[in-house]
């Protein structure tokens, strides 16, 4: 996303800059978000029948993992709060339009194929 958002040129006539450069994160943010979330809900539906060794179903598993990424997110982090800025600026859909194209894993990503066969 830094590096997206720095090699773009606010276009001329923009009347703030700045603000202009928050929505496009903004925008870059928001589609890389949605399109997480789907690979996500891919992911639940794939596993949504499975079940471990453990007999625990895959979906149970996520909601775990879920839960310990949330909680170790706010330990390693305790004092982030939400902002507010500027976020009037015209590059949200220069910035979401970057983030449809942004590298998220690709068939890197494990349960890529599944997720991509559910999704064809």
């Amino acid at each position: 996303m830094l590096g997206g958002l720095s090699a773009q040129v606010v276009p001329y006539g923009v009347r703030s800059a700045r603000a202009w450069r928050n929505s496009w994160t903004i925008g870059f943010i928001e589609r890389v978000i949605e399109r997480l979330k789907a690979i996500e809900q891919a992911a639940r539906a794939a596993a949504s029948g499975e079940t471990s060794a453990t007999g625990r179903s895959g979906e149970l598993v996520l909601a775990d993992r879920d839960a310990m990424v949330e909680a170790a997110y706010r330990e390693e982090h305790p004092h982030v709060r939400t902002s507010r800025g500027s976020y009037s600026g015209s590059g949200y859909g220069d910035g979401a339009a970057a983030g449809n194209r942004a590298d998220i894993g690709g068939t890197r990503r494990i349960g890529a194929q599944t997720a991509g066969a559910l999704a064809a």
